[in-house]
């Protein structure tokens, strides 16, 4: 949310051949961090109140890319854009405020993308849990800055940049959320979310890439959910 190059022994496929494979690829800072920290640290107000809900989360999911190689043939290993699942369970608080815990899954293929061929190399899931404070902006749009973490579980490692493990690291993230009541206890929303993380393996590092990708991922998903208690949760 994906055999590469990087490592010895690794293909990726007609386009590079290893003696032609970079040997670091490079960062760009990552913009969201600051506007997520900023507004994590306004704080929660008051005690949590009996406004509750669950709810399950369909959509699509697309990612920048893992890898870059750009000496010979431009190629980006990236995931293809996948099917995401998820769970989102939250309470509101007092005033314009609430909690939530999300859990979703996406699986698809990690591609050697070219300028000519498109190449797969193993299937992917990434799991993505995080925990987002939201904000009501208005009786029906709401906000979220999320703190998670991305965790990589490729179908194959031999011989790709998962060889040597597969990582786990922390994503920062920000969320448009619309959502409509549908009866009483129940409800639908529409969001648009942006999350970052940095990417790195310690195969690509073995062959010596020195250092990480900033992956930016970008969703839109439809949610039903399930309202306990006597309002409508701020999500």
């Amino acid at each position: 949310m994906w055999r590469t190059g990087g490592v010895p022994g690794y293909d990726y496929g007609p386009l590079v051949q290893d003696d032609q494979l970079p040997r670091r690829f490079e960062s760009t800072p990552c913009s969201v961090g600051s506007l997520v920290v900023a507004l994590l640290s306004a704080g929660l107000p008051g005690p949590v109140v009996a406004q509750a809900f669950v709810g399950v989360r369909l959509g699509a999911i697309g990612s920048s890319r893992l890898v870059r190689d750009s000496i010979v043939d431009p190629i980006a290993v990236r995931p293809a854009l996948a099917p995401p699942l998820g769970l989102r369970a939250g309470t509101a608080l007092r005033g314009r405020y609430g909690v939530a815990a999300d859990l979703s899954v996406s699986r698809s293929d990690l591609q050697n993308q070219g300028d000519t061929s498109t190449s797969t190399i193993t299937a992917l899931t990434v799991w993505s849990p995080s925990v987002a404070l939201t904000m009501n902006a208005t009786g029906w749009l709401g906000l979220e800055a999320r703190l998670g973490a991305i965790i990589y579980d490729p179908e194959e490692t031999a011989g790709t940049l998962f060889s040597d493990g597969s990582p786990v690291t922390a994503a920062l993230g920000l969320g448009v959320i619309a959502q409509r009541a549908l009866g009483r206890q129940w409800g639908g929303s529409v969001a648009l979310q942006y999350d970052a993380h940095r990417f790195t393996t310690n195969a690509l590092q073995t062959r010596g890439f020195t250092g990480e990708t900033v992956v930016h991922r970008l969703a839109m998903s439809v949610m039903l959910f399930r309202r306990f208690g006597d309002a409508a949760p701020r999500d």
